[in-house]
């Protein structure tokens, strides 16, 4: 039996067809059965990969100091001390401000927000070898933290005490 032209075109798309099937079957296999967890941790992973995202601070900084609106912290001798009595360590917090990121919020939509903009907060940052600070200006909005730390303006969404953690002596 000779098969006609049409006859050939069936089945080189049907081949083709077959060979896409192969290739897609164990993304597809991996995709229906892997946990949920690795699901998460993917996306986890491409939302960290969003070019708009940035540190506040570099990453790269060697923080010596933070002057906050209402205490310090400093290191000395390779360890972290407050000048208040905080509910989390002084390390922690260090950390907390050192990786902290946001997403990068355009000119426009900052000439927006101007009008809504809270009187702001002044954090210093003291790096190894610096002879000026950096200046971060932060305002409290109701749904997010803005910044300016002279580069950019970022958007983060954290709680207010994670940031700025309550001082026990204040408290009491």
């Amino acid at each position: 039996m000779r098969l006609t032209r049409r006859g050939w075109n069936n089945i080189i798309i049907i081949g083709v067809l077959c060979f896409i099937a192969i290739i897609k079957l164990p993304d597809l296999l991996r995709e229906r059965f892997a946990p949920k967890e690795a699901v998460t941790q993917v996306v986890t992973e491409q939302a960290s990969q969003i070019p708009n995202t940035v540190f506040v601070l570099s990453p790269d900084l060697l923080i010596q100091r933070v002057v906050f609106p209402h205490f310090t912290l400093k290191q000395s001798n390779g360890q972290w001390q407050s000048s208040s009595n905080l509910s989390i360590s002084a390390s922690e917090l260090v950390q907390r401000w050192q990786h902290l990121q946001g997403t990068v919020v355009d000119e426009a939509t900052i000439s927006k927000l101007s009008l809504q903009l809270p009187p702001p907060q002044t954090v210093e940052v003291w790096g190894k070898q610096q002879a000026e600070p950096i200046r971060l200006t932060v305002y409290a909005l109701p749904k997010f933290w803005l910044f300016n730390n002279g580069q950019h303006w970022v958007a983060v969404s954290v709680a207010a005490d994670y940031l700025f953690p309550t001082s026990l002596s204040n408290n009491k």
